[in-house]
């Protein structure tokens, strides 16, 4: 191969991983919304051009804490029209975004859901669990917000939602 085939293969290949760099990256931004309450939340929300969905749910099944400043959450969420991509999950504590993540994996208890919902995809399931470690102060509200790369998205109940 002569040294302009070489450069032109080497500058497609430099190109592509640019963009597979920022799809990827793009994958774990957080939303970063600003918001105290619901209606707050539903106003940045349509301000970033996002709508609330009614294929879109979940549940934070437990928040403990580890450590003096430190909690845990578990919970799922599940897009039922969805094609089984990952969920980005963002988690606000007292107005800050303090995570930021994305659902990854099967649950058997949602998968077993989704089968019983006639409305579910067949891959809907696929990515529904999550698990966030984060910075929480005791008594503080918390939103745990699913969101969709079709501009979707959820408040993950319960609600209210305080930090232990």
């Amino acid at each position: 191969m002569n040294r302009i085939g070489l450069l032109v293969v080497g500058l497609v290949v430099l190109v592509c991983a640019f963009f597979v760099t920022d799809w990827i990256l793009s994958m774990n931004k957080s939303l970063n919304w600003k918001f105290t309450d619901e209606a707050s939340l539903d106003a940045a929300a349509n301000t970033a051009g996002y709508h609330k969905s009614n294929d879109l749910g979940g549940h934070v099944d437990s928040v403990r804490r580890l450590d003096g400043g430190h909690v845990r959450a578990d919970g799922w969420a599940a897009d039922i029209t969805g094609d089984g991509s990952p969920i980005a999950i963002d988690i606000y504590a007292g107005g800050r975004d303090v995570a930021a993540l994305r659902t990854d994996g099967p649950r058997a208890d949602v998968t077993a859901a989704l089968k019983a919902n006639l409305k579910a995809s067949v891959s809907s399931s696929k990515n529904t669990k999550f698990t966030s470690d984060f910075e929480c102060p005791t008594g503080e509200k918390l939103f745990v917000v699913a969101s969709t790369t079709t501009k979707g998205y959820a408040l993950l109940g319960p609600q209210p939602l305080l930090c232990p």
